[in-house]
Order: C-alpha cells, then structure tokens, then sequence
C-alpha cells in the first residue's frame, strides 16, 4: 500500500484507519471498496469497545491539533498509545537537565512518593534481602526528628 500524506497523521505521513471486526468482515470489504481508503493502513478492531475507544482517542487529538495543543514528545505519545493519562518532571541532578509533562500541573501528592518508596524498598532489599510478604513494623514518634 503506498504512503498517504495526512497531517497529523502517523510519523512519515502513514496514515490508518480501524474498522470493526476480523479481516475479511463487511467493514473491510466497505474499505477496500473505496480506493481512498483502500491505501491506508487498515486495522481491525475486535469489539465495539474498542472502535470506541479509538474514537475517542482520535476526537481528543483533534481537540488537541485544533488548540495548537498535539503531544510531539515521544512521552506523551507512549501515553497516548496506552491510553492513560500521565504526568512527569524528571531532572539530572548532576547537570540540571530536566524533561517535563503536565510537570505543573498539580498531582495527588501520594503519586509523587510511590517512586522514591520502590527505590528504596529496592535498594533495601539489594542491600540485605527481607521477606517483603511479611508484615513490616512501622515505629511512631512524635515531635521533632531526633
């Protein structure tokens, strides 16, 4: 199938376009049967969940094209692909670079912890292994660290 140029379609202009069912169905052959179409890249879509799903996803790119707003970093295109909201603010401490997306935008402060909690729970473990299945003793203390 030759290339189509789209914009905002897929890197290199290669666009697609979904349809319902297995290969073979009446939806693909309604695609083959206009020779516009015929040259993208069809993809089968199993369920009505997913043809929804993509519909959404596309209408969320066209709000983002119309607003001047498309995710080009490959951060947020990960993103896109799984179909998941994220946020990230990532900085080299050596050298100060640093990459950032949504990074100020407000996020529950629990998301911010989880990172620095595996690292640590992993780093415990490299050091001196645990059971972590077992129940791990938490010690309370008020006032001032000692």
């Amino acid at each position: 199938m030759p290339d189509v140029e789209i914009p905002g379609g897929l890197p290199g202009g290669r666009a697609r376009i979904g349809f319902l069912g297995p290969e073979g169905t009446f939806t693909e052959q309604a695609l083959l049967s206009q020779p516009d179409l015929a040259a993208l890249e069809l993809v089968a879509l199993p369920s009505i969940p997913e043809v929804l799903a993509a519909v959404e996803g596309l209408t969320g790119r066209a709000d983002a094209l119309a607003a001047g707003a498309a995710a080009t970093d490959p951060m947020a295109a990960a993103f896109a692909r799984a179909g998941v909201a994220g946020w990230l603010h990532a900085v080299d401490i050596d050298r100060g670079d640093e990459i950032g997306l949504g990074a100020d935008e407000p996020v529950a402060i629990a998301s911010v912890f989880k990172l620095p909690v595996l690292v640590a729970l992993f780093r415990g473990q490299a050091a001196a292994p645990q059971d972590t299945a077992a129940a791990a003793a938490c010690r309370h203390r008020t006032g001032p660290p000692a």
